[in-house]
């Protein structure tokens, strides 16, 4: 869907390819389960970012329990080198744990105008001792980002179906069986995986 595909792109393909590797890769795949996770995203300037520069963080992490009340997974500050008088706001969220700290009242899922005032409602009442309405920017200025695949969940693609030759295929990423599962380690690690799995596959030309 974000795609704004009918069908996955290589389920597609694979109807004229017919490789059974591919076949099995894509059949794992569809069967991973995925933590989805919510991000409000926003720029400070100017005048604006003073209050929040007084803030006492940079990245504000809540426990199981703060997670439980508010419903909010973290806040991030990103202040920009190059540009001081910039700052960004991140706030993530699991859209599970949104929904339970309101007691279950919204559907679910939520249009992006509604899921940007939940999270936006919910970021002001964390933040009440410094930063009031008035500090955040306007609701059209306020961009939503759907993190479907966020963190993947167990068992992962196993490592040894990584490549589909015939298919001039490969997989990688942190959904990949292994060390760092799940995390961005597990895909740099995938990464050099891939690379030793495709390096004795690449013939280099004759000079």
């Amino acid at each position: 869907p974000l795609l704004g595909c009918s069908e996955i792109p290589l389920a597609a393909a694979n109807r004229h390819l017919q490789d059974p590797q591919l076949n099995r890769a894509l059949a794992t795949i569809a069967g991973l389960g995925q933590d989805p996770r919510l991000a409000l995203l926003f720029w400070l300037e100017g005048q604006a970012l003073s209050r929040w520069q007084q803030l006492p963080f940079r990245q504000l992490g809540f426990t199981p329990e703060a997670r439980q009340r508010w419903g909010l997974e973290r806040v991030i500050l990103q202040p920009q080198p190059s540009q001081p008088q910039l700052l960004g706001v991140v706030v993530q969220a699991s859209p599970a744990e949104l929904i339970q700290a309101r007691g279950g009242a919204n559907p679910w899922p939520m249009a992006d105008g509604e899921a940007i005032g939940l999270l936006s409602e919910t970021l002001l009442k964390v933040l009440a001792p410094w930063i009031g309405a008035d500090d955040l920017p306007e609701p059209e200025q306020r961009q939503l980002m759907r993190w479907g695949g966020a963190f993947p969940l167990p068992p992962g693609l196993d490592p040894e179906a990584m490549v589909c030759p015939d298919s001039q295929l490969a997989f990688c990423g942190d959904a990949i069986a292994g060390p760092g599962f799940g995390r961005v380690s597990g895909s740099w690690h995938s990464g050099e995986w891939l690379a030793q799995r495709l390096l004795p596959l690449l013939s280099c030309p004759r000079r």
